[in-house]
Protein backbone atom coordinates (compact mmCIF):
# COMPACT_ATOMS: atom_id res chain seq x y z
CA UNK A 1 0.00 0.00 0.00
CA UNK A 2 1.23 3.14 -1.09
CA UNK A 3 1.83 5.59 1.67
CA UNK A 4 -1.06 8.23 2.32
CA UNK A 5 -0.17 11.31 1.94
CA UNK A 6 -1.21 14.22 4.68
CA UNK A 7 -3.05 16.05 2.20
CA UNK A 8 -5.20 18.03 4.96
CA UNK A 9 -2.25 19.13 6.26
CA UNK A 10 -0.24 19.52 3.32
CA UNK A 11 0.22 24.01 3.63
CA UNK A 12 2.32 23.20 7.37
CA UNK A 13 3.36 19.68 8.01
CA UNK A 14 2.60 19.13 12.04
CA UNK A 15 5.39 17.66 14.12
CA UNK A 16 3.83 14.17 15.73
CA UNK A 17 3.76 14.75 19.59
CA UNK A 18 7.05 13.49 21.35
CA UNK A 19 5.05 11.16 23.13
CA UNK A 20 3.81 9.29 20.20
CA UNK A 21 7.39 9.01 18.34
CA UNK A 22 8.99 10.58 15.31
CA UNK A 23 7.65 8.77 12.69
CA UNK A 24 4.29 9.45 11.09
CA UNK A 25 3.64 6.63 8.72
CA UNK A 26 4.97 3.77 10.11
CA UNK A 27 4.21 1.55 13.16
CA UNK A 28 7.29 1.87 15.55
CA UNK A 29 9.12 -1.11 17.33
CA UNK A 30 7.57 -0.38 20.33
CA UNK A 31 3.87 -0.63 19.14
CA UNK A 32 4.51 -3.92 18.04
CA UNK A 33 3.58 -6.26 21.16
CA UNK A 34 6.02 -8.96 21.59
CA UNK A 35 5.70 -12.06 23.23
CA UNK A 36 8.80 -12.35 24.77
CA UNK A 37 8.56 -16.40 25.31
CA UNK A 38 6.68 -19.32 25.79
CA UNK A 39 6.90 -19.42 29.90
CA UNK A 40 5.95 -15.30 30.12
CA UNK A 41 2.94 -16.44 27.26
CA UNK A 42 1.85 -19.46 29.79
CA UNK A 43 2.26 -17.55 32.84
CA UNK A 44 0.32 -14.52 31.49
CA UNK A 45 -2.44 -17.09 30.04
CA UNK A 46 -2.65 -18.69 33.67
CA UNK A 47 -3.39 -15.59 35.34
CA UNK A 48 -5.40 -14.46 32.84
CA UNK A 49 -8.15 -17.51 32.42
CA UNK A 50 -7.75 -17.50 36.75
CA UNK A 51 -8.72 -13.82 36.70
CA UNK A 52 -11.20 -13.75 34.72
CA UNK A 53 -12.43 -17.75 35.74
CA UNK A 54 -12.00 -20.46 33.39
CA UNK A 55 -15.72 -21.69 33.40
CA UNK A 56 -16.73 -17.99 33.01
CA UNK A 57 -14.25 -17.47 30.32
CA UNK A 58 -15.41 -20.88 28.43
CA UNK A 59 -19.48 -20.00 28.72
CA UNK A 60 -19.08 -16.31 27.03
CA UNK A 61 -16.86 -17.83 24.36
CA UNK A 62 -19.34 -20.07 23.22
CA UNK A 63 -22.57 -17.96 23.70
CA UNK A 64 -20.25 -15.34 21.63
CA UNK A 65 -19.10 -17.88 18.94
CA UNK A 66 -23.17 -18.42 18.06
CA UNK A 67 -23.77 -14.78 17.59
CA UNK A 68 -20.39 -14.47 15.43
CA UNK A 69 -22.01 -16.61 12.79
CA UNK A 70 -18.64 -17.33 12.09
CA UNK A 71 -18.85 -19.91 8.96
CA UNK A 72 -21.53 -17.46 6.85
CA UNK A 73 -19.47 -14.33 7.57
CA UNK A 74 -16.01 -15.14 8.41
CA UNK A 75 -14.32 -12.86 6.11
CA UNK A 76 -16.04 -10.04 7.91
CA UNK A 77 -16.35 -11.76 11.33
CA UNK A 78 -12.73 -12.32 11.41
CA UNK A 79 -11.91 -8.59 11.06
CA UNK A 80 -14.81 -7.27 13.57
CA UNK A 81 -14.40 -10.22 16.17
CA UNK A 82 -10.32 -10.95 15.75
CA UNK A 83 -9.53 -11.30 19.11
CA UNK A 84 -12.49 -13.40 20.09
CA UNK A 85 -11.86 -15.98 17.34
CA UNK A 86 -8.24 -16.31 18.53
CA UNK A 87 -9.36 -16.95 21.95
CA UNK A 88 -12.21 -19.38 21.00
CA UNK A 89 -8.77 -21.71 19.28
CA UNK A 90 -6.69 -21.23 22.21
CA UNK A 91 -9.30 -22.73 24.59
CA UNK A 92 -10.28 -25.41 22.51
CA UNK A 93 -6.85 -26.20 22.71
CA UNK A 94 -6.36 -25.49 26.29
CA UNK A 95 -9.14 -27.72 27.39
CA UNK A 96 -7.89 -30.65 26.10
CA UNK A 97 -4.22 -30.50 26.01
CA UNK A 98 -3.78 -27.96 28.42
CA UNK A 99 -1.28 -26.57 25.91
CA UNK A 100 -0.95 -22.95 23.97
CA UNK A 101 -1.70 -23.07 20.28
CA UNK A 102 1.40 -21.51 18.70
CA UNK A 103 0.76 -18.27 17.12
CA UNK A 104 0.48 -18.91 13.46
CA UNK A 105 -2.69 -16.71 12.31
CA UNK A 106 -3.56 -13.06 13.26
CA UNK A 107 -6.05 -14.12 15.52
CA UNK A 108 -4.50 -16.40 17.66
CA UNK A 109 -1.34 -13.60 18.18
CA UNK A 110 -4.15 -10.83 18.88
CA UNK A 111 -5.87 -13.14 21.14
CA UNK A 112 -1.93 -13.30 22.97
CA UNK A 113 -1.48 -9.82 22.82
CA UNK A 114 -4.71 -9.11 24.32
CA UNK A 115 -4.09 -11.13 27.01
CA UNK A 116 -0.66 -9.97 27.72
CA UNK A 117 -1.59 -6.55 27.68
CA UNK A 118 -4.22 -6.95 29.77
CA UNK A 119 -2.50 -8.07 32.39
CA UNK A 120 0.07 -5.91 32.48
CA UNK A 121 -2.38 -3.31 33.18
CA UNK A 122 -4.19 -5.09 35.68
CA UNK A 123 -1.36 -5.65 37.79
CA UNK A 124 -0.51 -1.83 37.74
CA UNK A 125 -4.90 -1.32 39.09
CA UNK A 126 -5.85 -1.51 42.74
CA UNK A 127 -7.78 -4.72 43.86
CA UNK A 128 -10.87 -3.08 43.29
CA UNK A 129 -10.22 -1.40 39.93
CA UNK A 130 -8.42 -4.82 38.66
CA UNK A 131 -12.11 -5.78 39.67
CA UNK A 132 -13.53 -3.03 37.09
CA UNK A 133 -11.75 -3.95 34.44
CA UNK A 134 -12.54 -8.24 34.60
CA UNK A 135 -16.35 -6.66 34.18
CA UNK A 136 -15.74 -4.90 31.25
CA UNK A 137 -13.83 -8.20 29.70
CA UNK A 138 -16.56 -9.86 30.65
CA UNK A 139 -18.80 -7.27 29.32
CA UNK A 140 -17.28 -7.08 26.00
CA UNK A 141 -17.69 -11.05 25.20
CA UNK A 142 -21.63 -10.47 25.56
CA UNK A 143 -23.04 -11.04 22.07
CA UNK A 144 -23.82 -7.16 21.54
CA UNK A 145 -20.00 -5.96 22.38
CA UNK A 146 -16.46 -6.88 21.19
CA UNK A 147 -13.20 -6.97 22.60
CA UNK A 148 -11.70 -4.83 20.28
CA UNK A 149 -12.71 -1.32 21.73
CA UNK A 150 -10.96 -2.85 24.93
CA UNK A 151 -7.71 -3.73 22.57
CA UNK A 152 -7.77 0.06 21.50
CA UNK A 153 -8.10 1.47 24.82
CA UNK A 154 -4.86 -0.96 25.88
CA UNK A 155 -3.24 0.37 22.92
CA UNK A 156 -3.39 3.57 23.44
CA UNK A 157 -2.31 3.10 27.64
CA UNK A 158 0.58 0.91 25.71
CA UNK A 159 1.48 4.27 24.28
CA UNK A 160 1.51 6.36 26.32
CA UNK A 161 3.02 4.31 29.21
CA UNK A 162 5.89 4.68 26.97
CA UNK A 163 7.46 8.05 28.99
CA UNK A 164 4.02 10.06 28.64
CA UNK A 165 3.79 11.37 32.00
CA UNK A 166 1.04 11.08 34.81
CA UNK A 167 -2.27 9.30 33.95
CA UNK A 168 -4.81 10.50 35.89
CA UNK A 169 -8.09 9.37 34.74
CA UNK A 170 -8.85 5.76 33.43
CA UNK A 171 -12.16 5.71 31.34
CA UNK A 172 -10.83 2.33 30.52
CA UNK A 173 -12.21 1.53 33.97
CA UNK A 174 -15.92 2.63 33.84
CA UNK A 175 -15.14 6.43 34.72
CA UNK A 176 -16.99 8.70 32.47
CA UNK A 177 -15.59 11.31 30.34
CA UNK A 178 -12.29 10.52 27.83
CA UNK A 179 -10.61 6.85 28.05
CA UNK A 180 -7.80 8.76 29.72
CA UNK A 181 -6.16 12.09 30.82
CA UNK A 182 -2.67 12.20 31.09
CA UNK A 183 0.11 15.16 31.42
CA UNK A 184 3.01 15.98 29.10
CA UNK A 185 4.44 18.35 30.95
CA UNK A 186 3.20 21.37 29.53
CA UNK A 187 -0.76 20.56 29.05
CA UNK A 188 -3.27 17.98 31.06
CA UNK A 189 -4.70 16.38 27.88
CA UNK A 190 -7.55 14.47 27.28
CA UNK A 191 -7.77 11.27 24.57
CA UNK A 192 -10.71 8.93 23.43
CA UNK A 193 -10.51 5.70 21.08
CA UNK A 194 -13.04 4.83 18.88
CA UNK A 195 -13.16 1.34 16.77
CA UNK A 196 -15.04 1.79 13.26
CA UNK A 197 -15.99 -1.68 11.73
CA UNK A 198 -16.24 -2.63 8.52
CA UNK A 199 -20.01 -3.14 8.72
CA UNK A 200 -20.10 0.29 9.82
CA UNK A 201 -22.93 2.33 7.96
CA UNK A 202 -23.46 -1.20 5.65
CA UNK A 203 -27.26 -1.27 4.32
CA UNK A 204 -27.67 -4.45 6.17
CA UNK A 205 -26.78 -5.33 9.45
CA UNK A 206 -24.54 -7.43 10.49
CA UNK A 207 -27.32 -9.58 12.56
CA UNK A 208 -29.73 -9.88 9.85
CA UNK A 209 -27.04 -11.21 7.24
CA UNK A 210 -25.66 -13.81 9.69
CA UNK A 211 -28.70 -15.04 10.51
CA UNK A 212 -29.90 -15.13 7.20
CA UNK A 213 -27.12 -17.11 5.99
CA UNK A 214 -26.91 -19.42 8.99
CA UNK A 215 -30.54 -20.51 8.70
CA UNK A 216 -30.26 -20.62 4.67
CA UNK A 217 -26.72 -22.34 4.07
CA UNK A 218 -28.13 -26.49 4.92
CA UNK A 219 -31.27 -25.93 2.56
CA UNK A 220 -29.40 -25.16 -0.29
CA UNK A 221 -27.66 -28.04 -1.91
CA UNK A 222 -27.99 -31.07 -3.74
CA UNK A 223 -30.30 -30.63 -6.43
CA UNK A 224 -28.31 -29.65 -9.60
CA UNK A 225 -25.47 -31.87 -9.98
CA UNK A 226 -22.62 -30.55 -12.12
CA UNK A 227 -23.50 -26.61 -12.00
CA UNK A 228 -22.67 -23.72 -10.52
CA UNK A 229 -25.51 -21.85 -9.01
CA UNK A 230 -25.82 -18.42 -8.38
CA UNK A 231 -28.58 -16.58 -6.60
CA UNK A 232 -29.07 -12.90 -6.63
CA UNK A 233 -31.11 -11.44 -3.80
CA UNK A 234 -31.68 -8.08 -4.13
CA UNK A 235 -33.16 -6.44 -0.76
CA UNK A 236 -34.78 -3.53 -1.05
CA UNK A 237 -34.39 -1.54 2.86
CA UNK A 238 -32.40 -1.47 5.55
CA UNK A 239 -34.40 -3.77 7.59
CA UNK A 240 -32.18 -2.95 10.74
CA UNK A 241 -34.37 -5.76 12.97
CA UNK A 242 -34.62 -9.76 12.37
CA UNK A 243 -38.20 -9.87 11.10
CA UNK A 244 -37.30 -10.21 7.73
CA UNK A 245 -34.87 -13.62 8.10
CA UNK A 246 -37.37 -15.92 7.53
CA UNK A 247 -39.35 -14.50 4.61
CA UNK A 248 -36.32 -13.94 2.88
CA UNK A 249 -35.43 -17.15 3.63
CA UNK A 250 -38.79 -19.30 2.17
CA UNK A 251 -38.45 -16.66 -0.73
CA UNK A 252 -34.30 -17.60 -1.39
CA UNK A 253 -34.95 -21.40 -0.56
CA UNK A 254 -38.00 -21.75 -2.71
CA UNK A 255 -36.24 -19.71 -5.58
CA UNK A 256 -33.48 -22.67 -5.05
CA UNK A 257 -36.07 -25.77 -5.66
CA UNK A 258 -38.00 -24.15 -8.92
CA UNK A 259 -34.70 -22.57 -10.74
CA UNK A 260 -36.73 -19.52 -11.19
CA UNK A 261 -36.85 -15.69 -9.82
CA UNK A 262 -39.50 -14.23 -7.84
CA UNK A 263 -39.81 -10.64 -6.93
CA UNK A 264 -41.85 -9.74 -3.87
CA UNK A 265 -41.95 -6.07 -2.23
CA UNK A 266 -39.02 -6.08 -0.27
CA UNK A 267 -36.66 -8.98 -1.76
CA UNK A 268 -36.02 -9.70 -5.54
CA UNK A 269 -34.17 -13.03 -6.02
CA UNK A 270 -32.91 -13.99 -9.58
CA UNK A 271 -31.20 -17.85 -10.08
CA UNK A 272 -28.77 -18.36 -13.26
CA UNK A 273 -26.34 -21.29 -13.84
CA UNK A 274 -22.96 -21.88 -15.06
CA UNK A 275 -21.28 -25.34 -15.64
CA UNK A 276 -19.25 -26.45 -12.33
CA UNK A 277 -15.91 -26.93 -14.54
CA UNK A 278 -16.15 -23.40 -15.84
CA UNK A 279 -16.02 -21.89 -12.58
CA UNK A 280 -13.14 -23.90 -10.92
CA UNK A 281 -11.19 -23.56 -14.50
CA UNK A 282 -10.70 -19.67 -13.63
CA UNK A 283 -10.77 -19.57 -9.77
CA UNK A 284 -9.05 -23.19 -8.86
CA UNK A 285 -10.07 -26.92 -7.76
CA UNK A 286 -12.48 -27.00 -4.47
CA UNK A 287 -11.05 -30.02 -2.97
CA UNK A 288 -9.99 -28.97 0.54
CA UNK A 289 -10.13 -24.99 -0.77
CA UNK A 290 -13.02 -23.85 -1.24
CA UNK A 291 -13.43 -21.13 1.41
CA UNK A 292 -10.09 -19.19 -0.69
CA UNK A 293 -12.09 -19.99 -3.79
CA UNK A 294 -15.11 -18.30 -2.24
CA UNK A 295 -12.77 -15.35 -1.09
CA UNK A 296 -11.63 -14.74 -4.72
CA UNK A 297 -15.71 -15.13 -6.20
CA UNK A 298 -17.07 -12.82 -3.27
CA UNK A 299 -14.23 -9.81 -4.10
CA UNK A 300 -15.19 -10.39 -7.57
CA UNK A 301 -18.92 -10.45 -7.71
CA UNK A 302 -20.03 -10.51 -4.17
CA UNK A 303 -21.51 -8.39 -1.59
CA UNK A 304 -22.64 -10.31 1.52
CA UNK A 305 -22.12 -14.04 0.45
CA UNK A 306 -22.65 -17.42 1.09
CA UNK A 307 -20.65 -20.51 -0.68
CA UNK A 308 -21.41 -23.68 -0.46
CA UNK A 309 -21.28 -26.90 -2.25
CA UNK A 310 -18.72 -29.74 -3.14
CA UNK A 311 -17.28 -31.31 -6.32
CA UNK A 312 -20.66 -31.77 -7.67
CA UNK A 313 -22.31 -28.71 -7.22
CA UNK A 314 -21.84 -25.41 -5.38
CA UNK A 315 -23.72 -22.40 -4.68
CA UNK A 316 -23.54 -18.62 -4.23
CA UNK A 317 -25.68 -16.45 -2.62
CA UNK A 318 -25.59 -13.04 -2.84
CA UNK A 319 -27.00 -10.80 -1.05
CA UNK A 320 -27.57 -7.40 -2.57
CA UNK A 321 -28.49 -4.23 -0.59
CA UNK A 322 -30.50 -1.23 -2.43
CA UNK A 323 -30.67 1.03 0.67
CA UNK A 324 -27.64 3.01 0.32
CA UNK A 325 -24.44 2.79 2.08
CA UNK A 326 -24.30 5.42 5.17
CA UNK A 327 -20.50 4.89 6.06
CA UNK A 328 -19.38 8.69 5.83
CA UNK A 329 -22.25 9.96 7.90
CA UNK A 330 -22.19 7.28 10.66
CA UNK A 331 -18.34 7.71 10.91
CA UNK A 332 -19.03 11.93 11.36
CA UNK A 333 -21.80 10.66 14.38
CA UNK A 334 -18.96 8.63 15.55
CA UNK A 335 -16.83 11.53 15.52
CA UNK A 336 -19.73 13.99 16.93
CA UNK A 337 -19.86 11.68 20.09
CA UNK A 338 -16.61 11.25 21.13
CA UNK A 339 -16.56 14.73 20.82
CA UNK A 340 -18.86 15.44 23.63
CA UNK A 341 -16.86 12.70 25.81
CA UNK A 342 -14.26 15.67 26.15
CA UNK A 343 -14.68 18.54 28.62
CA UNK A 344 -13.71 21.08 25.84
CA UNK A 345 -11.17 22.81 28.60
CA UNK A 346 -8.14 20.63 28.08
CA UNK A 347 -6.36 19.89 24.87
CA UNK A 348 -7.56 16.70 23.10
CA UNK A 349 -6.37 13.80 21.27
CA UNK A 350 -9.18 11.64 18.98
CA UNK A 351 -8.12 8.26 17.55
CA UNK A 352 -10.13 6.43 15.47
CA UNK A 353 -8.91 2.67 14.91
CA UNK A 354 -10.27 1.17 11.41
CA UNK A 355 -11.27 -2.53 12.13
CA UNK A 356 -10.40 -4.75 8.73
CA UNK A 357 -9.06 -1.57 6.77
CA UNK A 358 -8.92 -2.89 3.26
CA UNK A 359 -5.76 -3.56 1.28
CA UNK A 360 -5.49 -0.69 -1.87
CA UNK A 361 -5.54 -2.58 -4.95
CA UNK A 362 -4.95 0.80 -7.18
CA UNK A 363 -4.00 3.99 -7.34
CA UNK A 364 -7.69 5.20 -7.17
CA UNK A 365 -8.07 3.33 -4.10
CA UNK A 366 -5.82 5.21 -2.39
CA UNK A 367 -6.96 8.69 -3.37
CA UNK A 368 -10.68 7.12 -1.97
CA UNK A 369 -8.92 6.70 0.80
CA UNK A 370 -7.21 10.08 1.19
CA UNK A 371 -10.66 12.00 0.51
CA UNK A 372 -12.18 9.76 2.99
CA UNK A 373 -9.39 11.06 5.63
CA UNK A 374 -9.73 14.46 4.58
CA UNK A 375 -13.89 14.76 4.90
CA UNK A 376 -13.77 12.88 8.83
CA UNK A 377 -10.84 15.23 9.50
CA UNK A 378 -13.34 18.53 7.85
CA UNK A 379 -15.57 17.17 10.44
CA UNK A 380 -13.53 16.67 13.66
CA UNK A 381 -11.71 20.00 13.30
CA UNK A 382 -14.81 21.88 12.67
CA UNK A 383 -15.06 25.45 14.94
CA UNK A 384 -17.09 23.53 17.61
CA UNK A 385 -14.76 21.01 18.17
CA UNK A 386 -11.39 23.41 18.51
CA UNK A 387 -10.62 21.94 20.82
CA UNK A 388 -9.25 18.24 19.09
CA UNK A 389 -6.24 19.39 18.96
CA UNK A 390 -5.20 16.08 16.71
CA UNK A 391 -6.63 13.02 15.05
CA UNK A 392 -5.46 9.77 14.86
CA UNK A 393 -5.66 6.66 12.59
CA UNK A 394 -4.86 3.50 13.21
CA UNK A 395 -5.08 0.46 11.49
CA UNK A 396 -5.13 -3.21 12.21
CA UNK A 397 -2.10 -5.21 12.57
CA UNK A 398 -0.89 -8.17 10.60
CA UNK A 399 1.07 -11.22 11.29
CA UNK A 400 3.59 -11.68 8.42
CA UNK A 401 6.11 -14.47 7.45
CA UNK A 402 9.36 -14.07 9.49
CA UNK A 403 11.38 -14.57 6.49
CA UNK A 404 10.12 -11.06 4.83
CA UNK A 405 11.45 -9.08 7.99
CA UNK A 406 14.48 -11.48 8.93
CA UNK A 407 12.60 -11.50 12.37
CA UNK A 408 11.06 -14.38 14.27
CA UNK A 409 7.90 -15.50 13.67
CA UNK A 410 6.20 -14.19 17.25
CA UNK A 411 6.65 -10.61 16.23
CA UNK A 412 4.01 -9.21 15.02
CA UNK A 413 5.47 -6.10 12.18
CA UNK A 414 4.44 -3.67 9.40
CA UNK A 415 3.19 -5.01 6.22
CA UNK A 416 1.81 -1.80 4.65
CA UNK A 417 -1.89 -2.08 6.33
CA UNK A 418 0.34 -1.45 10.22
CA UNK A 419 0.26 2.28 10.48
CA UNK A 420 -0.43 5.61 12.23
CA UNK A 421 -1.20 8.61 10.93
CA UNK A 422 -1.39 11.80 12.81
CA UNK A 423 -3.21 14.71 11.79
CA UNK A 424 -3.00 18.55 13.38
CA UNK A 425 -5.48 20.88 13.69
CA UNK A 426 -5.09 23.91 11.55
CA UNK A 427 -7.00 26.25 14.01
CA UNK A 428 -6.75 24.63 17.84
CA UNK A 429 -7.47 26.11 20.63
CA UNK A 430 -5.18 24.18 22.49
CA UNK A 431 -2.06 23.88 19.76
CA UNK A 432 -0.07 20.61 20.92
CA UNK A 433 1.82 20.88 17.48
CA UNK A 434 4.05 23.35 15.97
CA UNK A 435 3.59 25.49 12.87
CA UNK A 436 6.99 26.50 10.82
CA UNK A 437 4.80 29.40 9.53
CA UNK A 438 3.73 30.57 12.80
CA UNK A 439 7.21 29.63 14.16
CA UNK A 440 8.95 32.08 12.09
CA UNK A 441 6.96 35.37 12.20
Amino acid sequence: MKPIIERFSTEWPPEPPPLFGTETNLVENDDIPRILSKSDLERSWKEFIGWIGFSELVKSIKRKELSIGQTSLRLLAEDIFSIEIGLSRILKRWSTFRRLLYPKDTSIYNAYSFVQTCMTLKNELSEMEADRLRKRVIGNLLPAGRLADIDLELQIWRSLGRGAGNISHFGILGAPGPDFIFSNGRFDIEIEGKCISPETGMPLSYGLVSSLLNATSDHLKGRYPGQFVSIEAEVKNTHSNLRSVQDFKSQIEETYASGQGIITRELMTKIEFHPLAQVTAEFGPLDDNLQNVFGKYRRQYGDFGLFTGNQSECVFLNLIPLAPRKTLKKMMKIISEAGEQFSKTRPAILWLHLLGMPDSQSASEDEDMIDLFDRLLGHAFSPKRDHISIVIFSSDMRLIDRKTLGYSKLVRAADGKNHKRFYANPHPRFPLTRNPDRASQ
